[in-house]
């Protein structure tokens, strides 16, 4: 099976095609969120490289956050019209699970983050297995103190990983006892492919923005709705 992974939730863009187990391509380039001006040419550029027609493709496995509100909207809609123009399904991969996928080997608690901004991150946990993840929390949001305590709170070591690890690594280590090391990671086409060998595909995927866009907060700020967990 032929699957295409789209990945733009970060500043760096990134696609891939796999066939079955097997990464053909990957090609990733920092664009600083002008994913709309370059993610097409990313794809175009990755079935060229492996000289791959679009109706090859049986499946596109497509980053869905959290992350960059704009860029997970302009990879689910690149995703979608593709999908709509070759009959081709989809499924939908945690931006934090992929991240954290490429940290896999690690035995022990995999933490992926992402900087939220307000002082918080996007994070999830997993438990790295030789190459196998198992999830042991959901994505969310969590201010720096609390990731601190969700850290320090682990029974086994702990890798934070991400694109933005380096920098909150720095803030919490003192404390955060259990915290063994960080690997600055961006997200990858190819973690995607990969993830999606064990999932379902369709013609539907939703985003998984952990929390609403700051226009959407505006919105029910002005008009007085108050919105849980947001």
């Amino acid at each position: 099976m032929k699957i295409l992974g789209i990945e733009s939730s970060t500043q760096t863009a990134s696609v891939a095609l796999s066939e079955d187990k097997r990464i053909l391509g990957e090609i990733s380039l920092y664009t600083g969120l002008t994913h709309s001006e370059s993610l097409m040419g990313l794809i175009d550029g990755i079935l060229l490289k492996t000289g791959t027609p679009l109706a090859a493709i049986q499946g596109i496995a497509v980053s869905v956050g959290p992350g960059s509100f704009t860029g997970v909207r302009i990879a689910m809609a690149t995703a979608m019209g593709l999908s709509r123009a070759g009959n081709i399904p989809m499924t939908g991969i945690s931006t934090l699970e992929g991240i954290a996928h490429v940290s896999a080997d690690f035995r022990g608690i995999i933490v992926p983050i992402q900087d939220a901004r307000r002082d918080q991150v996007y994070t999830a946990v997993f438990k790295g297995e030789g190459g196998r993840l198992t999830r042991l929390e959901e994505d969310q949001t969590l201010s720096v103190e609390e990731l601190k305590t969700l850290v320090a709170g682990q029974a086994s070591p702990v890798l934070l990983c991400g694109p933005d690890a380096h920098g909150f690594y720095e803030r919490i280590k003192t404390e955060a006892t259990q915290l063994v090391a960080f690997i600055n990671q961006q997200p990858r086409g190819a973690a995607l492919c990969e993830i999606s060998l064990e999932r379902e595909f369709s013609f539907e995927i939703r985003p998984n923005y952990v929390r609403r866009s700051q226009a959407e907060r505006a919105y029910f700020k002005e008009f007085g709705v108050h919105v849980l967990n947001d």
